[in-house]
């Protein structure tokens, strides 16, 4: 009966929810005779004529049997007076694109208003009252308006409004710096109200990306920084970790040379930084500390269910397959999917081979979207494997539509290695029974496999090498076809260090690919040791990294401090305009966005070589400490370090979250496959 109260009130809210989000799009002024017309070829000038007078709903009622091909656009830029209402009507290339206000002030409160009443629903009230204090608020707010200044060219783009002045008359920071404090304060009041369990609430991070719109803001890295700035009040920080972090934090700062460049945040919008300031390495500096505290804390007082946990993945990625679909289909579905679940870039448009197999449902990437949709499946067989009576029939349905999304994410790595996990743990027992005899067969496969790879490796081990100096400014011929005849003799022959000399070329080639041509060329090598150079060449032959490995390495240009400790948290202007490069790609790429592909990689622009050797000093103090349990939370564990050696997902803020909850819960628990 009580639960029954309870769906019911929950229900209730959630309609109430609904209106409250639709109304700014529903509202129009009923007497001022300007009506919504259907969209065709002969409504462009009066739709283009008659901005911020149309809502919306007006448009979707009288298209409603309209075939022709609309797609609705946000344009985050308009006044506060346009939210909600047709902003402009163009045709390109047969498709009507109408322009919707979003301006970012109203769609900030908005989002904000439905994920934490969605926050207040998800979760259960708390048995004991407990109280909080209200320290972390002032200085959040403080914080985060701060960094409406150190990224001005950002937001001077995507708001009307915006100013930089500290005077009193600037409502445009003062609306900010209040509306963060009232989140604040909503946070504090739900945590004491709701028990907030991190272990339920990662899933449906995936599902609720949280970016706002038109900010380079999420609302998780607000959460988490609230109870990051909590920890450090309550004195429940690892101070080693503080002291290493307050090192290169002002190595970041003190040998930062700051520009005026501007970073496109694109599809990493939310959570990487904008601008080359000092004051923003600074903003995310703290930023990435505070969020970082906060997920430990959240971790460490969170509770696990395997069951819990295996619904909530099933759920979440089910939802994720069937509002992905919608939107593809319906136009205002997939318009209002990216206010609602605050995605970083527009959903697919349609089902087109390309479209649905690089899968933009709800994920800015395939590898994203792979990883969580296989995780959710491994869950789901190590749960069952354990506790067989916790299948429901709903779950094959929500199986099924994962098994669908990963497919169409075409996430070949993740789907290889889910399945050799998947078959490790129903096997277990019989591995163990069987144990030597697996051995041997290992073995062998080893051998066989190294006999086999050790030649095709002493044909195919430059091959990144080769790569890179494709993309590089070699020689200085407009025509790339021209460049790419001039440098073929040299990557015949492997003759990389005449290929550098001539034309002064080495002066034009990035420090990391210099030494790498340097490490592949070098007179001395340990016999049966494969060349660092070409062992990584060869891997990402294997993994079909090459390319895009070849990219990163041409542009990477740092110098030894640089190396040693990296950008700084968050920085990618550094890496993408230091170095001037030549893609040898495709006209329609290259205005692409060239990730590098690794995960590693990223670690090392951000953080350096010193960063992961600080990651990897506290990952085997942990394991010294205690040992690395065989539980779930180290199978998934597994899976994402083996997943991120070729994917970009840790530049994503669900899968950095997970990462470091499971690198706090690997070592808590002692489930036993």
């Amino acid at each position: 009966m009580k639960n029954n109260i309870l769906r019911k009130k929950n229900i209730t809210i959630f309609l109430i929810l609904l209106i409250i989000f639709y109304y700014p799009f529903f509202a129009h002024e009923n007497n001022d005779q300007i009506q919504a017309t259907k969209i065709d070829s002969n409504t462009l000038g009066y739709f283009q004529s008659t901005t911020c007078k149309i809502s919306l709903h007006e448009v979707l009622v009288k298209n409603f049997n309209n075939n022709a091909n609309i797609y609705f656009n946000n344009n985050d830029y308009v006044g506060t007076e346009c939210f909600g209402k047709v902003t402009g009507l163009d045709l390109v290339n047969e498709k009507y694109i109408v322009s919707i206000g979003s301006n970012t002030t109203i769609s900030f409160l908005l989002q904000t208003v439905v994920w934490l009443i969605l926050l207040f629903i998800l979760f259960k009230k708390r048995t004991e009252k407990i109280k909080i204090s209200y320290f972390p608020i002032i200085p959040l707010s403080l914080l985060l308006t701060f960094q409406h200044l150190t990224e001005a060219r950002f937001y001077e783009n995507s708001n009307k409004y915006f100013k930089t002045e500290l005077l009193a008359g600037n409502y445009y920071l003062l609306n900010y710096l209040l509306s963060y404090l009232i989140v604040g304060f909503f946070i504090k009041e739900i945590y004491e109200l709701k028990e907030i369990n991190l272990t339920s609430l990662i899933p449906y991070m995936y599902l609720f990306i949280g970016t706002y719109v038109g900010m380079n803001m999420n609302a998780y890295l607000i959460f988490f920084s609230f109870f990051g700035l909590l920890s450090i009040r309550l004195l429940k920080i690892n101070s080693t970790f503080l002291y290493f972090y307050i090192f290169l934090s002002g190595v970041w700062v003190f040998f930062k040379s700051p520009t005026n460049d501007y970073f496109d945040t694109d599809k990493l919008r939310g959570f990487i930084s904008s601008s080359n300031s000092r004051g923003s390495t600074i903003f995310w500096i703290l930023l990435i500390y505070l969020s970082i505290e906060g997920i430990i804390y959240l971790t460490k007082n969170s509770s696990f269910n395997l069951i819990k946990l295996k619904d909530n993945f099933l759920i979440s990625g089910g939802l994720i397959t069937l509002f992905g679909v919608l939107g593809a289909y319906f136009p205002v579905v997939n318009f209002f999917n990216f206010f609602i679940f605050g995605q970083q870039k527009r959903g697919m448009k349609n089902f087109e081979v390309v479209a649905g197999n690089t899968w933009r449902g709800f994920a800015p990437s395939a590898e994203f979207i792979g990883e969580f949709l296989a995780i959710s499946l491994i869950i789901c067989v190590y749960t069952y494997k354990k506790f067989p009576s916790s299948f429901k029939n709903i779950d094959l349905i929500l199986i099924l539509l994962c098994v669908f999304s990963l497919f169409k994410s075409n996430n070949f790595a993740a789907m290889s290695s889910m399945t050799l996990i998947i078959v490790f743990i129903l096997s277990t027992k019989f591995l163990k029974t069987h144990l030597k005899y697996l051995l041997i067969v290992l073995t062998i496969f080893f051998l066989v496999s190294g006999f086999l790879i050790s030649n095709d490796y002493k044909s195919k081990n430059h091959v990144l090498v080769d790569e890179a100096l494709l993309h590089s400014d070699l020689f200085q011929y407009s025509d790339n076809y021209i460049n790419y005849l001039q440098t073929k003799p040299y990557l015949d022959s492997k003759d990389y260090n005449s290929l550098l000399l001539v034309n002064n070329n080495d002066e034009r080639v990035s420090s990391s690919l210099l030494f790498l041509v340097n490490t592949y060329t070098q007179s001395f090598n340990l016999p049966l040791v494969p060349n660092f150079t070409g062992l990584l060449g060869y891997t990402s032959l294997i993994i079909n990294r090459t390319e895009l490995w070849g990219i990163a390495i041409a542009k990477y240009d740092p110098n030894n401090i640089q190396v040693l400790f990296g950008y700084g948290p968050q920085q990618f202007l550094n890496y993408f305009n230091d170095h001037n490069i030549r893609l040898d790609v495709p006209d329609y790429r290259l205005s692409s966005l060239f990730l590098p592909h690794s995960s590693l990689f990223n670690v090392l622009l951000f953080y350096g070589v010193f960063g992961i050797i600080i990651f990897v000093f506290f990952l085997l103090k942990k394991i010294y400490h205690r040992n690395f349990n065989k539980n779930i939370f180290g199978v998934i564990l597994i899976f994402l370090l083996i997943n991120l050696l070729k994917s970009d997902s840790i530049l994503y803020l669900s899968t950095f979250t997970l990462l470091c909850y499971l690198f706090e819960k690997v070592f808590e628990f002692n489930n036993e496959i």
